[in-house]
């Protein structure tokens, strides 16, 4: 089973190669929109696409939404909750819930959450299989900030 982290290509040549894991490439805005250059908008493809969809299910609060109430996670909610481990296993729980919920094109979803007290956050993995094969893991940070 392979296992990605990236999509850019540490072969020297400094490109960047989407990693295509179905017969369909999925696509998606980037998340940061604008090409810094040229300024037109940037496309996220196939694993990118993945990844930015689970990143804004958890940080998409419910209700949030206006047409799609439901949509989103509870994890807002658990963020200024106590810093121990009941409150690190409910924002696992709440994570891989929402994304089995919303992200049909994953499978095989582990969440592991650490406490990071220097920076206020907690730091979140995601772990994921797509297409049955491929093994893709996300990291992220969130910040309890108001």
């Amino acid at each position: 089973m392979n296992r990605i982290l990236s999509d850019y290509n540490g072969s020297g040549t400094g490109t960047y190669q989407p990693s295509v894991v179905a017969q369909d490439v999925y696509t998606d805005l980037a998340t940061s929109f604008v090409h810094p250059v040229s300024g037109d908008a940037l496309l996220a493809s196939d694993i990118d696409a993945v990844k930015n969809s689970i990143r804004n299910i958890v940080l998409t609060s419910k209700g949030e939404r206006p047409f799609n109430p439901e949509f989103g996670s509870g994890v807002a909610g658990l963020l200024f909750e106590l810093a121990d481990g009941a409150t690190a296993a409910a924002l696992e729980s709440e994570i891989t819930a929402s994304v089995t919920r919303w992200e049909p094109r994953v499978s095989n979803i582990s969440t592991r959450v650490d406490d990071d007290h220097e920076r206020n956050a907690y730091h979140i993995e995601v772990a994921f299989t797509m297409s049955g094969q491929l093994e893709v893991v996300l990291e992220f940070l969130l910040n309890r900030i108001r």
